[in-house]
């Protein structure tokens, strides 16, 4: 058997992850295939499963990591959104992206459209089938 030289081995697999996206780098995927990672790392209160998150966020469409045309910017509003965490009453991406968010903390969600608001889509801004980003901060826990 050939034995392959160190330096060539390292040159392949630096090819190899200089390759991918680099908005695929260090991010969280989940199983339901929402990725986000996290901005800033909060030190408050913990958002979980059946409490009120109160955040803002700013939005917009895209795929493949990039962002596309802004579609929401509650900050811009000067109006939080707040949601119950774990209910059916939100887009399935607000579930699984928030939990485990300290107050303080950012986090940027990549959002399919199947998490997101679907083949509906949401009024003008966001078409049918949609994938989003989103930036949330959450600014309180009740």
């Amino acid at each position: 058997m050939q034995k392959i030289p160190a330096f060539m081995m390292v040159c392949a697999l630096l090819s190899f992850f200089a390759s991918a996206p680099l908005a695929e780098q260090g991010l969280i995927v989940l199983e339901s295939g929402l990725k986000y990672e996290d901005l800033v790392v909060g030190s408050g209160a913990e958002a979980e499963v059946g409490k009120i998150a109160v955040i803002h966020l700013k939005g917009w469409l895209g795929g493949n990591g990039q962002t596309g045309a802004e579609f929401i910017d509650s900050k811009e509003r000067g109006k939080p959104v707040s949601f119950k965490i774990g209910t059916s009453d939100v887009m399935k991406a607000w579930n699984e992206g928030v939990p485990g968010m300290r107050v303080g903390g950012k986090r940027r969600l990549m959002v399919p459209s199947h998490l997101g608001y679907g083949p509906k889509g949401a009024g003008e801004h966001v078409p049918p089938n949609a994938d989003l980003i989103i930036d949330v901060e959450l600014l309180e826990v009740r």
